[in-house]
């Protein structure tokens, strides 16, 4: 400053050992630049001169694209962009180039070291809130101060306390919710901050774990999903004689911590990162304005994290079956020749005269064959064998599941199923094979008898779909449509829609059954009436032949969107699903 005269606006005058600067009389009228030099590096010499602009205006331009460095909202009325704002930057720390290093790292089978500075840099918050926000509404410009009512200097605060080891979670809070059946269930809340932590959290682990999750696996991956696991039991499992139907107890609420933790060690080794997990895993649930006890077992359920620690503690079983069970189970030998088949092959001639004679044994228990599948807590697995074999197997699925993971099976989920008489029941699907009693006679081009190969159906339990549809009141106990008393309040294009969103759910995702057009024939007759229904008690049209004399059969209604109709689907099951 001017000690000579301290009028404002007045210049510093040349003196030795002293920095020139110029005093504002409206310090609001005008931005200073943007400090960039933790992005681009720029030398401190630019990034100085740029500093010491006159008015506080710089005029220099970016090489790269020619931009403007600085801020015109204070002159023109325009707000900044992100890209010229202030950035939060700690010294020394970019989370890209550590990006690099742990990848790099993994690539070279090493444990991961970098974790927490990761974590401590604001700008890799930042990016964990973009990846988190659900709507447009919650897109606050960053210039103003706050995102998502979450303000900058949480995230620099944060990045600082974290680099200290000395940030802390909030307990979650515990809400209850009704249910159709007038029961009560709780859901965990956390707090926007701490899910900002999570997600950041998930985003290394799923960095560092996701190249080493099996094929097996298809709960929370990457584009593995309940219909991969589906499609590749069909593919697979034709051969099956034997399913073990298997399911964890509760398996998020008996997690042991110490476990996890351990597992978690012998990929990473960032004690910081480590502790930070520790943190979050101890953290309890519970009501507000009440005392919370610390969880000493267990992970919250309706949170950011849990699937993928869910899945790194499951992954040891996993490998177990897939890399050391299955491959003692296997047998190298091929399926045994049927005799008389061969016989009769030899005498004409090396030709096949009876085609519905099987040219292996049916039944050959010295050839055996496993398949495994497992998605969250429950599995599925297939034998190729006897039920000696499936006994033995579930045997050392409860031993290993008991001493390594202090995991117990669901006696009454765990079950033992002959593939052709009975059916497992796994991901919704019914999974069973046909009988080869059953299996059809044809004709070839020779007019000689053919014997189909043996199936594998997944079949839709529509019995359990159509209770579910009378517990939510769509339907009566006998199995008729009924007026839904919750949707009466609501638009009519609402209530259409409504009906039209449960309809596609099920058949989307029942869509791979071989009973698809049994199953959408009597969901739609369900659905579509109680519309009807529903839609005459709001009208006051008593009956449904009037709902349909006034809207027609395929019930047109107007919106603000244009018209709504409600026609009858196609009972062809699709070729592709989207």
């Amino acid at each position: 400053m001017n000690l000579y005269n301290l009028v404002a606006g007045s210049q510093v005058p040349n003196m030795w050992g002293m920095v020139n600067y110029v005093i504002l009389t409206f310090l609001k009228r005008t931005k200073q630049p943007a400090e960039r030099v933790g992005i681009t590096r720029e030398s401190p010499k630019i990034y100085r001169r740029r500093s010491l602009a006159e008015f506080g205006i710089a005029r220099n331009m970016e090489v790269l694209g020619r931009r403007r460095i600085h801020s015109t909202r204070g002159i023109s009325g325009k707000g900044s962009s992100l890209s010229t704002s202030k950035v939060l930057m700690l010294a020394g720390i970019d989370y890209l180039e550590e990006l690099k290093i742990l990848k790099s790292c993994l690539d070279k089978g090493k444990k991961a070291n970098n974790l927490s500075r990761i974590m401590s840099d604001p700008n890799f918050l930042i990016s964990c809130w973009i990846r988190i926000r659900s709507n447009k509404n919650s897109r606050t410009p960053v210039f103003d101060g706050t995102l998502d009512k979450i303000k900058l200097e949480w995230f620099k605060n944060t990045a600082a306390v974290m680099r200290k080891g000395g940030y802390n979670f909030a307990p979650a809070l515990k809400i209850y919710v009704s249910k159709l059946n007038k029961k009560l269930s709780y859901r965990t809340v956390l707090s926007p901050e701490d899910r900002i932590v999570q997600e950041g959290i998930r985003f290394l682990l799923e960095i560092i774990y996701e190249p080493l999750f099996l094929d097996c696996s298809y709960a929370w991956g990457s584009g593995r999903g309940c219909h991969n696991a589906l499609k590749d039991i069909r593919k697979q499992c034709k051969t099956v004689s034997w399913y073990i139907e298997g399911d964890n107890e509760q398996q998020f609420s008996t997690i042991d911590h110490h476990i996890l933790v351990s597992l978690i060690q012998e990929k990473v080794n960032d004690q910081a990162f480590i502790d930070l997990i520790f943190k979050y895993i101890r953290i309890g649930f519970g009501e507000a304005g009440k005392s919370v006890s610390p969880m000493k077992i267990g992970l919250i359920q309706d949170d950011i994290l849990s699937p993928i620690l869910a899945n790194i503690y499951m992954h040891p079983f996993d490998e177990w079956i897939t890399n050391d069970f299955k491959v003692q189970f296997n047998s190298k030998l091929k399926r045994q020749k049927n005799k008389e088949s061969w016989k009769q092959y030899v005498k004409a001639g090396q030709k096949a005269v009876n085609k519905c004679l099987r040219s292996t044994v049916a039944k050959d228990f010295n050839r055996k064959r496993l398949w495994y599948y497992r998605y969250a807590g429950a599995f599925l697995v297939g034998v190729d064998g006897s039920k000696q074999d499936a006994i033995r197997l579930k045997d050392e699925i409860q031993k290993f599941l008991n001493n390594r993971l202090n995991q117990k099976l669901n006696d009454f989920k765990t079950l033992i199923i002959h593939a052709e008489t009975s059916s497992a029941y796994f991901l919704g699907y019914r999974i069973h094979r046909t009988p080869i009693v059953k299996m059809s006679v044809k004709q070839d081009i020779v007019d000689r008898k053919v014997k189909t190969g043996s199936k594998l159906i997944l079949d839709a339990p529509i019995k359990t779909i159509v209770k579910k549809l009378i517990d939510k009141g769509y339907a009566t106990p006998n199995f008729q449509p009924t007026r839904n008393s919750r949707l009466i309040n609501f638009e009519l294009f609402q209530i259409i829609e409504h009906y039209k969103i449960v309809e596609r759910g099920i058949s989307n995702y029942y869509s791979l059954s071989n009973n698809y057009r049994n199953l959408l024939a009597q969901v739609h007759y369900l659905l579509k009436f109680s519309c009807v229904l529903t839609i005459a008690s709001k009208m006051r049209l008593k009956t449904m032949k009037r709902v349909f004399r006034k809207f027609g059969k395929d019930l047109r209604v107007k919106s603000k969107k244009g018209v709504i109709v409600y026609p009858t689907p196609s009972y062809t099951r699709p070729s592709q699903f989207f």
